[in-house]
């Protein structure tokens, strides 16, 4: 709605508050706030600013459009200040045509416009002529370019109009009219002079062949400042079109006069027609006039002349011609005003009238009555009367003057002075009657009889001319109506109506009431042409233009001439009866017209309190006060019959006839035909005449088609350049002009039929949209029903929401409004362009086929002579090289069996000497060893002997303790036996001695009998008395009850009571609260938005410091060739507690830091509390937060500055050999990183994928939702992955076939399903915790894939994007259903079945993607313009980013949060949306029409809707080459990766690469670097090859004989290598591992001392070079500078085999590509490969040749990996089979390293343990405490996963069993672990798992392959 575009920050106009001042009635004003209707507006004024409020009905919109050739077309919202603002703009440029619909608005210049200010062109010659009638029609400007368009556009002109009313009067055989309008001083009368000029010179523009520019030469200006002749000749011109241009010239010399306004203005109605024949040539013409101003005959007003004629005929004619007709000077005539006119020679141009009337047909006779009838009314206006009160009389002197008169009229003698002195009078009989005249009655005959002559001259002047035309068109004329009888009976013909002009004065007169009147009814014909014709046909098909609106003449009209109680109407009726008055008129006409049941009292005004003759009729232009004063004597108009009579009888026959046929009335009506009608003109008034003149003029009009030209009046003083905006706006307003562009944008611009809509527009909509719409449709189809089906599909393609009110179907046709048409025509232009560029290149390509075909044929006999002529030269080298060899030969051998004699003789005389020894060493060593044998028995005899006699004691020493030990035994047995007897003895005899305390016991024992008996008793007895004391408890419980009943009642009512108190107090304290914490939030709001603020500004200030150190670097030549530049940081939360110093401030430090050491930045990724950095080594830096554990260093504290992430390096377990080494080095690398919102992946270069941070939503991927505090890798992902990305909660990975897995958040799975056995992973939400795949949702195999918030992008390998997840922005390209992946069908091209897309971006909720074509689309959120439309409003679909971005070749586009960016083709880069842009300067934002940029508050934030333009290629000497975004909800970034100019590749002469230049200054950085990559090196430039080939000294390059990686010994016979190319004598290097293992490696076995570069052709990669020696990196180095070798990439090789068919690496590199991409895993197909080559196979239209290179780059990595491994495995078995017993001691070696590194472990630990000790209170781990010092995770991970939670926590539970093999903790600090027959080592000294490791010893796995023992046995190999 219009309503919704007042907003902050429009412009609106707002009248000036300053009435006072003129200069402007309208300023602009700016809008503050709105408050429902009232908008608060700040008017900016003199360097103050004032505030005012307004209704928003009363403030226009501001568009900003500076000058506009097509009012209706460009303006969205017409409004009186802008239209006014344009048309003054483009007056104040020299530009005075503007189009207004279908009206062309003409301002006088009032100077000299000759040229054009663009062109510098004469725009009124006969060359803009031909200009304008070859000009390209619409249609054809529609199929150009903007830039194009607008060159070969024609400006609006007055010859277009008559160019268009021609071209339509030819197509549609309709007569045209131009009506020509506007009031006095506006150029009327040139206008039309131009058009006629046009019109006569048809023929020859049609026929004249283009003609070369004439010179600039400066014309003579004409009265309105134009040029003074305007009518240009054409080559071939006709004496008709002469007789009609004079005719022209000669009316306007009769009729036009200078007035205060305008210094020729015309002072009579002209109506001409120019008749056109069968051949639309010239064929005739009529002039018609109406309503002659006569009472400028008579009198002007001061500063204002007569009409021209009699000025030039007083100031120009000859004195023959004067004395002939009695002139005299102009002092001497009453009638006219001493005024002279500047500029203007009277005598030269009455000359031109002279020869233009004689042209014209008027013979001497008749030029004689002419000037002699003038010279008489001149003369009759010095007659003067005299008489007083009483009759009049003539003095002598005007006696004079009237006997001249009567000469000059051939009248008797004294007859003239008598009759003047007469009055006639009118009888009741209708008969008249003459009496005496008093002086006013004389004068008002004298000033009758003037007027009468000189209309009875124009009238004979106008007859003339047309019986002129006539006659010299009569055949044309007669063909004409012939031909013209076929249409309406009439011939075609062009009018052009020139009408007087509104006027209005401080006294209006009846001659400004008829004049007003005629403007009123060309109006109301104009009104009724241009828009209720156009209403009337809406009514008639049934459309609804409600909303249209116009201005509507009628009731003015009817005022004015409806009979019969119109003014007119009345005025007639008054002068029938001599009694009436002008007073009585009046009375009359007020009580008629006053009337409140009067329609007409709207229009008609009467001031009663004045008693005057004044009434006020509201015109169409303004308010006129007329004066009644004279109006019933004016009317009558009627001569005296005496003194035509008179007149009648003169002698000259051609006066008498002007009063012979004629009533006193001398003004005929016009006919049809233009005579005059002499039967009414006897009783008619001149009212009458008016009336009956325009209504032929109406009927003329009625007949034919309407073009309207609007005349407009710059200012009242006739200056040149200045503009009065009042009356400016009066003139536009009024002649309806607005009302015009308000009809063009409000109504149905486009009209046509069924058919001809769906021919037109069919071809817009490409193939297989829909099955109804056929290019061709069936015969007899209905094609309103298409055209619907039409429509939809156009409404998406132009993206227009509401069509329905845009469109409306009629009975027959079809209307479509003005901007929905230009819609449509502009996806018909492109659709046509695109058309054209298909042609174009379907052209360029078969020329381009033929000269290739041409030049291969060539080059082919070229190579075969070539071939021919090195053959012969290299046979014969051959055979001279064979002959010096075979002599080197024999030299050779004769030497080398003399040099093998000599060291025979001389090794056995060695030999023999050395036995002799050897043999007397033999007997000496046998002696000495018989000796020692005697020795040795001789010592064993006596050691025998003494151990026996030991043995002997040893025996009886025993026998003698046994036999004393069993004495011993039986002789205490005896004594205890003895002792019981003895016991039982003495008690009996004690008993029977105490017979009396034996019967005191027994006494005893009655006695407590008796007593139990009575304690039972009384037990009995004390129950009974409890159960009755217990009964009278109970009753008085049960009173107490009740009492504590009543009590527990009354005291809740109190408390009840005290509640409510509460509740209420609590209530009131509740709200007060409530204020209080409204206003703290309030508060920490605003703390908030400041701490954002300040922290977008700190960031804006250090990426500007690092910008300015940067620029100063590159100044100084001290850049990095490859660099990380941080461009945009936008901060959206406060984060000054997540990074104290600024997030931009860690990244450049540890950019610093990493380029100390010669690596870089490659990537900075954000998430909601913390940061990943990337580098290019695959190291990964982090900090922040660590609530979840997102940082990865196995703790939840906080890092204020980036730390390595050690832990990850030592995470991998693969069975990739390179991987396992790596691993034991420590040195395993990442290759990608991505981030959510609180966790992290990492991809290592294994295929491998590593997760850590938060996992409540699963986003880990490792079975469970929970958080992870250090890496993990993701056993579920067992197929190599190649990508991975993140969203908020969700996680996507890409397998190596191009399938797809997701996990996380349930609302980004895309309807992803897990099987039965998989639902544990999955929990009530719907969120997965383990990677699942999505081959039963997506069946297409995905290239890359990027996430945003909650959705996922997927990009397939034919170009088209898939999307899948949440849609709550239109994220996923359009309005869906379901959250399923499916392709976006509005990315698809036109006329393709594919999108073509080859990059793509995801943001929080906005998407970016480029095609082919290199144009940019978007779609999603657009909340801060961040899709580049122009706005920000969300759209539904996909939309190109506008703007300078739409014409730019884009490789690359970025999206962040609320961000966008774009990478050019030449490395500019764009940004769109909320960006900080501190550390770029912008070229301003760029303006595209109806739209701009809006700048939102803040230090350096800019909110621009269109793409801003902020780095430019060379830069600083700079370029970018590659954009990186980052975002979160809390952060959002734009990086980029920049390569200095310094790092590009150095060229020759002709343009091509210098690889030798290339290759030596890589040699020299390694060299200085010590065999360490160079500092910012691009990683992928290591992957390259180059074929080294040995040089002649004549500088050409030596055959290969094996132009192969591993070169083998040349044949017997083959030349020797000259010693200068010798690099090494040995091509074998060792690596030393920073694990302390060496790998010799040979690249070639056969060979293993020949140097590399000692063949003739060798290929050496990059990566290589840092391999080799120092002295061999050396030697090339020398023999690169010097030119001995020669160095070619290795993609060029298989051009420069000879037709050999062994694979290059190239072709190996593409058939691992094809095999993991294509499907190939066959043996045979791999052998069909590699003999018919590698690109033989390969569909070519998938991928052109520069990506096949491309790819074959980056798959070398791999290749190179695989075939080491392959290598090494080979070696391995090789030495298994051939050397056991070495690898058995070498087993033996490794298990004795083994133990003592264990044993060195066990110190190590029990030292740390003695420490953790000491700290901890000497606190030992007991049984089961082990989880108190470790988390289960931590356990779970140093089993690499092999053991689960569960089964972590029964390992090492707090109740261990012996049976279960629990685990048995010892005291110690290395403590062994017990579990069944598997000991496992547990490390329970250090939390770091990473510097600590598990072994498993398994008899399962002795090779230990697996787990923690497999892989510290890994780590001992070497």
């Amino acid at each position: 709605m219009l309503s919704d575009l007042y907003v902050a920050g429009a412009k609106v106009f707002v009248t000036n508050p300053k009435r006072g001042d003129s200069s402007s009635e309208w300023v602009v004003a700016t809008v503050i706030s709105r408050n429902g209707d009232d908008v608060s507006c700040e008017i900016s004024a003199g360097g103050q600013k004032l505030r005012v409020m307004k209704k928003i009905t009363q403030l226009p919109l501001c568009e900003k459009i500076q000058s506009s050739d097509s009012m209706a077309d460009d303006f969205q919202f017409p409004s009186n200040p802008s239209i006014i603002e344009n048309v003054k703009n483009r007056y104040a440029k020299g530009v005075i045509y503007t189009t207004a619909g279908d009206c062309l608005v003409s301002v006088n210049p009032y100077k000299v416009t000759t040229t054009d200010d663009k062109t510098n062109a004469n725009i009124y010659d006969f060359h803009y002529m031909l200009k304008c009638r070859t000009r390209p029609s619409d249609a054809q400007l529609n199929t150009q370019t903007r830039a194009k368009s607008k060159v070969l556009r024609v400006p609006p002109h007055p010859f277009i109009l008559a160019d268009e009313a021609y071209e339509s009067l030819r197509s549609n055989r309709q007569s045209q009219t131009i009506v020509i309008q506007g009031v006095g001083g506006t150029g009327k009368s040139e206008n039309a002079k131009l058009m006629v000029n046009y019109l006569v010179n048809l023929k020859s523009l049609s026929e004249s062949p283009p003609l070369p520019e004439p010179k600039k030469k400066r014309l003579p200006s004409g009265p309105l400042g134009m040029v003074e002749n305007p009518f240009v000749l054409g080559p071939e011109i006709t004496q008709f079109d002469k007789v009609l241009l004079a005719a022209i010239s000669t009316i306007e010399c009769f009729s036009s006069a200078k007035t205060s306004t305008n210094d020729n203005s015309s002072r009579v109605g002209k109506f001409l027609k120019i008749y056109f024949g069968s051949s639309f040539d010239v064929a005739g013409a009529h002039f018609s006039t109406y309503m002659l101003e006569k009472s400028r005959v008579t009198h002007q007003p001061p500063s204002e002349r007569s009409f021209h004629i009699f000025y030039q005929l007083i100031l120009g004619g000859k004195n023959a011609l004067k004395v002939k007709h009695k002139l005299k000077t102009m002092i001497d005539y009453s009638y006219l005003n001493n005024v002279r006119m500047q500029g203007i020679n009277d005598e030269i141009e009455f000359n031109r009238t002279l020869e233009n009337m004689k042209l014209l047909g008027f013979t001497e006779s008749d030029l004689d009555l002419i000037f002699s009838t003038l010279s008489a009314i001149l003369e009759l206006g010095n007659a003067s009367f005299t008489g007083g009160d009483g009759n009049a009389s003539i003095p002598p002197k005007s006696q004079e003057s009237l006997k001249i008169v009567e000469e000059l009229m051939s009248l008797p003698k004294g007859s003239l002075s008598s009759a003047i002195l007469q009055k006639a009078i009118g009888t009741a009989r209708g008969k008249t009657t003459t009496v005496e005249a008093k002086v006013e009655d004389a004068v008002a005959g004298r000033d009758g009889l003037a007027k009468t002559l000189y209309s009875k001259i124009f009238d004979f002047v106008i007859s003339k001319i047309n019986s002129t035309l006539a006659t010299l068109s009569k055949g044309t004329m007669e063909r004409a109506g012939h031909f013209g009888k076929t249409l309406n009976g009439n011939p075609l013909s062009v009018g052009i109506v020139e009408s007087y002009g509104f006027e209005s004065s401080a006294k209006n007169s009846f001659e400004t009431l008829v004049i007003n009147y005629i403007e009123e009814k060309i109006q109301q014909q104009v009104t009724q042409s241009m828009f209720k014709g156009q209403l009337s046909q809406y009514s008639k098909e049934q459309l609804d233009f409600s909303t249209i609106d116009f201005i509507d003449n009628q009731d003015v009209v009817d005022l004015l001439d409806k009979k019969p109680q119109g003014l007119l109407c009345m005025l007639d009726e008054a002068c029938r009866y001599p009694r009436n008055t002008d007073k009585s008129f009046l009375q009359k006409l007020t009580s008629t017209h006053m009337r409140k049941s009067s329609a007409t009292n709207r229009v008609f005004e009467k001031d009663k309190t004045k008693d005057d003759l004044t009434f006020t009729i509201k015109n169409t232009y303004e308010d006129t006060v007329y004066d009644c004063d004279g109006f019933l004597e004016k009317n009558k108009d009627r001569l005296g019959a005496h003194i035509a009579e008179l007149f009648s009888s003169s002698s000259d026959k051609g006066l008498a006839e002007f009063f012979s046929d004629s009533s006193p009335s001398t003004e005929g009506v016009l006919t049809r035909s233009g005579a005059s009608s002499s039967a009414a003109a006897a009783s008619s008034t001149f009212a009458k005449k008016v009336k009956d003149d325009m209504d032929v003029i109406c009927s003329e009009i009625v007949e034919s088609t309407i073009s309207l030209l609007r005349c407009i009046k710059p200012n009242s003083s006739r200056q040149p350049e200045t503009v009065d905006i009042k009356l400016f706006e009066n003139q536009l307003v009024k002649a309806d002009i607005i009302s015009s562009i308000r009809m063009r944008q409000d109504g149905f611009a486009y009209t046509s039929v069924f058919q001809g809509f769906y021919e037109r527009f069919i071809i817009v909509i490409p193939t297989n949209t829909d099955p109804t719409l056929d290019l061709v449709p069936k015969p007899g189809c209905d094609y309103k029903k298409l055209c619907k089906t039409l429509l939809r599909e156009l409404g998406k393609l132009a993206h227009i929401s509401n069509l329905e009110a845009t469109v409306q179907f009629g009975a027959s046709s079809i209307f479509v409004k003005h901007r929905t048409y230009q819609a449509f025509e502009a996806l018909r232009k492109v659709k046509f362009q695109d058309m054209d560029r298909a042609a174009v290149l379907l052209q360029a390509t078969f020329r381009m086929g033929i000269k290739q075909k041409d030049h291969k044929s060539l080059k082919k006999g070229v190579s075969r002579a070539q071939a021919s002529w090195r053959a012969v030269y290299y046979r014969n080298k051959y055979e001279q090289q064979k002959k010096a060899i075979a002599i080197l030969q024999l030299q050779a051998r004769g030497f080398v069996a003399r040099k093998v004699y000599r060291e025979n003789l001389h090794a056995s005389k060695t030999i023999k000497s050395f036995y002799g020894k050897l043999k007397g060493r033999v007997r000496w060593r046998k002696l000495q060893n018989a000796v020692r044998s005697l020795h040795s028995l001789s010592r064993a005899y006596i050691v025998r002997m003494h151990v026996n006699r030991m043995l002997e004691a040893v025996q009886l020493l025993q026998d003698c303790a046994r036999s004393f030990l069993r004495r011993n035994k039986i002789h205490y047995t005896r004594v205890r036996v003895a002792l019981f007897i003895q016991g039982w003895v003495r008690g009996s005899l004690e008993r029977s001695m105490m017979t009396e305390a034996v019967e005191y016991l027994a006494n005893k024992r009655k006695e407590r009998f008796r007593a139990r008996a009575v304690k039972k008793a009384q037990n009995r007895w004390k129950s009974l008395m409890v159960r009755r004391r217990f009964k009278q408890l109970i009753q008085a419980c049960k009173t107490l009850q009740q009492f504590a009943r009543s009590h527990q009642q009354r005291g809740e009512f109190v408390a009840m009571k005290k509640a409510a108190i509460g509740l209420q107090s609590g209530f009131r304290g509740l709200k007060d609260r409530d204020r209080v914490r409204e206003v703290r939030n309030e508060k920490m709001v605003e703390e908030e938005q400041q701490a954002v603020y300040n922290a977008n500004r700190n960031e804006a200030q250090n990426l500007a410091n690092l910008n300015a150190r940067r620029a100063q670097g590159l100044a100084g030549g001290k850049s990095r060739n490859f660099r990380y530049d941080l461009l945009d940081v936008d901060i959206l939360v406060a984060i000054n507690d997540v990074y104290p110093e600024g997030w931009s401030k860690n990244v450049i430090t540890l950019d610093n830091e990493v380029a100390k050491r010669g690596r870089r930045i490659t990537n900075v990724l954000v998430g909601a509390a913390h940061t990943i950095a990337l580098t290019d080594t695959g190291e990964i830096y982090s900090w922040g937060w660590s609530d979840c554990g997102q940082l990865g260093h196995g703790s939840h504290q906080q890092e204020k500055s980036p730390r390595a992430l050690e832990t990850l390096m030592l995470q991998a377990q693969t069975s990739d050999t390179i991987a396992i080494d790596r691993a034991i080095t420590g040195k395993m690398s990442i290759k990608q990183v991505a981030v959510g919102e609180d966790h992290t992946l990492a991809l290592a270069d294994t295929g491998r994928v590593f997760s850590w941070g938060g996992g409540k939503k699963g986003q880990l991927g490792h079975g469970d939702f929970k958080n992870n505090s250090y890496p993990r890798c993701i056993q579920t992902l067992k197929w190599t992955t190649t990508s991975v990305v993140c969203g908020s909660n969700h996680s996507v990975s890409i397998g190596h076939n191009g399938s797809i897995y997701t996990w996380g958040a349930a609302c980004a799975m895309g309807g992803v399903a897990l099987t039965n056995a998989n639902k544990i992973y999955q929990n009530a939400k719907g969120d997965i915790s383990v990677p699942a795949n999505m081959k039963d949702v997506l069946k297409t195999k995905i290239k890359r894939v990027c996430a945003g918030a909650k959705f996922t992008l997927g990009l397939t390998y034919d170009g088209d994007i898939y999307s899948w997840g949440d849609n709550s922005y239109g994220q996923l390209g359009e309005d869906r259903d379901t959250d399923k992946p499916k392709i976006i069908e509005g990315l698809k091209l036109r006329r393709r079945h594919h999108a073509g897309i080859v990059n793509m971006s995801c943001g929080a909720r906005h998407s970016l993607a480029v095609n082919s074509s290199g144009q940019v689309l978007s779609w999603g959120w657009n909340e801060f313009g961040q899709l580049g439309s122009g706005d920000t409003h969300n759209l539904v679909g996909i939309h190109p980013v506008l703007g300078d971005l739409a014409g730019e070749p884009v490789t690359q586009v970025s999206a962040g949060f609320r961000h966008s960016a774009a990478l050019t083709r030449d490395g500019d880069i764009f940004v769109w949306g909320m960006s900080a842009l501190g550390a770029r300067d912008g070229s301003g934002v760029p303006v595209i029409p109806t739209k701009e940029g809006l700048i939102a508050a803040g230090p350096a934030q800019k909110l621009n809707v269109v793409p801003l333009k902020i780095y430019r290629a060379g830069q600083n000497l700079t370029k970018a080459i590659e954009l990186h975004s980052s975002w979160s909800r809390c952060t959002s970034g734009l990086n980029v990766t920049i390569r200095s100019k310094q790092a590009e590749l150095p060229s020759n002469r002709d343009g091509s690469t210098d690889w030798n230049s290339y290759l030596l200054k890589k040699l020299n950085a390694i060299l200085a670097n010590g065999n360490r990559p160079e500092i910012d090196a691009d990683l992928r430039d290591e992957s390259r090859e180059f074929v080294v080939r040995l040089v002649n000294p004549n500088g050409s390059a030596m055959s290969a004989t094996s132009p192969t990686r591993s070169s083998t010994r040349s044949p017997v016979g083959s030349p020797v290598k000259p010693p200068s190319l010798t690099i090494g004598r040995q091509f074998s290097y060792t690596l030393s591992s920073p694990g302390g293992s060496k790998i010799k490696k040979s690249p070639n076995k056969a060979s293993p001392t020949r140097s590399k570069f000692a063949a003739k052709s060798t290929v050496v990669s990059e990566r290589e070079l840092r391999e080799y020696k120092a002295n061999d990196l050396r030697t090339f180095a020398h023999q690169l500078k010097n030119g001995l070798v020669r160095v070619a990439p290795r993609i060029e090789e298989k051009q420069l085999r000879g037709g050999k068919t062994e694979l290059t690496f190239g072709e190996q590199s593409q058939n691992f590509f094809r095999k993991q991409f294509r499907g190939i895993r066959g043996e045979t197909d791999e052998t069909l490969e590699r003999e018919n080559g590698w690109n033989s196979n390969y569909n070519r239209k998938d991928v052109s040749n520069a990506d096949l290179v491309k790819r074959n780059f980056d798959i070398t990595r791999e290749l190179n990996r695989r075939e080491a491994e392959k290598k090494r495995l080979e070696e391995l078995s090789a030495r298994k089979e051939q050397l056991p017993v070495e690898l058995e001691e070498e087993k033996k070696k490794r298990e004795a390293k083994m133990r003592l590194m264990e044993e060195n472990k066990k110190r190590r630990k029990l030292e740390m343990m003695k420490l953790r000790k000491g700290k901890e209170g000497m606190k030992k781990i007991g049984d089961g405490e082990i989880l108190d010092y470790f988390n289960v995770e931590h356990l779970v991970a140093a089993s690499n996963d092999n053991y689960t939670p569960a089964q972590v926590r029964t390992i090492y539970g707090r109740s261990p069993s012996k049976d279960t093999g629990a685990i048995v903790m010892h005291s110690e600090q290395n403590s062994m672990v017990t579990l069944g027959a598997t000991e496992v080592e547990a490390d329970v000294a250090d939390h770091e798992w990473g510097d600590d490791r598990v072994e498993e010893q398994d008899p399962a796995t002795q090779d230990g392959s697996g787990g923690l023992g497999g892989f510290m046995k890994r780590m001992s190999i070497g």
